[in-house]
């Protein structure tokens, strides 16, 4: 498997754990909007998000492109243009050969952290889609990432999907209700799912620099995390008869 959970160590870093300490309430709101109409999908992509600005792709594996000039790269998700539903924008999309028989494509991609050292705040992804034939507009997809001072994968939510009816364009928009989906984020995976070729056109990530944790904080943390171990190891020794 090419996927990573995360686990929080006793001794993991501040941020870490602060990423687990407020993800405990979060919930995960999806909004899907479909459209027949070219000009809305044309419109759906935002320029100069944090992925087209502060990101990079990394790779992009498991992927056998169409024959007529589909993306053959995860820059294709974050060039800030979706291109036309009915026009034949192959380079605008990822869409899977039809004969390839691979689990789905995985893109990732790297948040730049050299002056955001802590990483980003992430606050609404959206995924577009959009091919008016063939029913080549559905998405189906997970999202993975990661934070700065660990390499592991964390999964954002339980899977994403939309289609449109008829043929068109569907954009995904993930939030959260507290404001913000993840914290001290640094990297990204999508991964295409089930057996759709989706004609995915772009992906949108909305978000700020996480801002630094204050040293007192920090170590309130470390302290709490060290106590409910202590205390966990302690009842293991003492159970109650």
């Amino acid at each position: 498997m090419h996927l990573k959970t995360c686990s929080t160590a006793l001794f993991a870093s501040p941020l870490a754990l602060a990423v687990a300490f407020s993800s405990a309430s979060a919930a995960i709101v999806t909004n899907v909007e479909t459209t027949t109409t070219n000009s809305v999908l044309k419109g759906w992509a935002l320029a100069n998000d944090l992925l087209e600005t502060q990101g990079s792709s990394v790779s992009l594996t498991n992927y056998v492109p169409t024959a007529n000039g589909s993306g053959t790269n995860a820059d294709t998700l974050r060039d800030g243009s979706s291109g036309n539903s009915t026009a034949a924008e192959y380079a605008e999309m990822l869409l899977e050969d039809s004969t390839d028989t691979a689990d789905g494509w995985v893109a990732e991609y790297a948040f730049d952290t050299s002056v955001n050292t802590f990483g980003y705040d992430l606050t609404s992804i959206a995924s577009i889609s959009g091919l008016a034939f063939g029913d080549l507009d559905e998405q189906s997809f997970d999202i993975f990432y990661s934070v700065v001072g660990s390499d592991d994968w964390i999964e954002l939510g339980d899977g994403f999907a939309g289609n449109a009816s008829p043929d068109g364009g569907v954009r995904v928009t993930i939030t959260d209700d507290t404001g913000v989906l993840a914290s001290g984020v640094d990297g990204l995976r999508f991964v295409s799912t089930g057996s759709l070729r989706g004609s995915y056109r772009e992906l949108d990530v909305v978000g700020v620099a996480t801002a630094p944790i204050p040293e007192p904080a920090a170590s309130l943390m470390l302290l709490t995390a060290g106590g409910l171990a202590l205390w966990g190891s302690d009842r293991g020794r003492n159970p109650r008869s």
